[in-house]
Formats: C-alpha cells, sequence, structure tokens
C-alpha cells in the first residue's frame, strides 16, 4: 500500500523527467551526502493520518503525506547558496505540474499539494522539499 505509491511517483517523475535522478527510500539508504547524485529528485514517506474507519475495524480511509525533495548542488556559491538553491526550484518547478492533481492509480485520488517543511541546505546542497497528500484505503483481507 505505502510502497505502491512511492513507486508509482517515483515512475511518474521518471517518466516525465528523464534526465533528473529519481530516487526512492531504498535508493537514499546507502547514499551519503558527499556521494549525492544532483539533480535529483527524492520520493519520501512523511506519514498517514485515519480519516474514517469501518465500524468493525476491518478497513479504513487514510490520507498519506509523501514529499518529494528537489536535490540541487552547486558549489560556486557556497556561503549563500545562492547558485543551488536557484537550480532547485527550478527542478521544483519541473516535477510540480506531473505531479499536481495526478491520480496514481493505487489510490482513491490525486495527490494534492499540501504545506512542505522548511528547506535545508548544507555543503552547496539545497534540498527543496514539496509536500503531497493523497487518500488510499486500507483493509484487513486476512483471517480475524
Amino acid at each position: 500500500m505505502f510502497t505502491d505509491i512511492e513507486s508509482a511517483i517515483a515512475e511518474k517523475l521518471r517518466a516525465e523527467l528523464p534526465d533528473v535522478q529519481v530516487m526512492t527510500a531504498a535508493d537514499l539508504a546507502s547514499v551519503t551526502e558527499d556521494r549525492q547524485p544532483t539533480p535529483a529528485l527524492h520520493v519520501v514517506y512523511q506519514n498517514y493520518r485515519v480519516l474514517e474507519t469501518r465500524a468493525d475495524g476491518r478497513a479504513a480511509s487514510i490520507e498519506q503525506s509523501w514529499l518529494v525533495v528537489a536535490v540541487a548542488k552547486d558549489v560556486r556559491d557556497m556561503r549563500s547558496g545562492s547558485a543551488s538553491r536557484l537550480a532547485a526550484g527550478e527542478l521544483a518547478e519541473q516535477a510540480l505540474p506531473h505531479l499536481m492533481g495526478w491520480h496514481p492509480p493505487e489510490a482513491v485520488g490525486p495527490l494534492l499539494l499540501s504545506t512542505p517543511p522548511k528547506p535545508a541546505y548544507s555543503n552547496g546542497i539545497t534540498y527543496l522539499p514539496l509536500a503531497f497528500t493523497v487518500k488510499t484505503t486500507i483493509a484487513n483481507r486476512g483471517t480475524p
């Protein structure tokens, strides 16, 4: 359920932006910042919240929160980070139209833009998050 949405977002971004490295949690697990490929988009699961639970407890409607983090590196201006911030902003602007309102097949509805956490800057790399929510359902299909 959760990895289905992650895979769908990553596949969509890879198809629409073939020159950009798209990375999921599995890809990022072995990457250190000094070996961070850029430009890149990181697809990161945040959390979920329960919207409604069926009376018997065997199914629920949830809203998942996802980040797509635009990552750019430019060491020409390490002190201010202006060059990498500009590049990350341009990358985020490229990704947004492909995700806003897009309906992953595994979801109940479209991706909705939401409020992201603050961007981060480290060693010439800017991490600019885009945040999305998407509704899905989960059910206990096994034996009680």
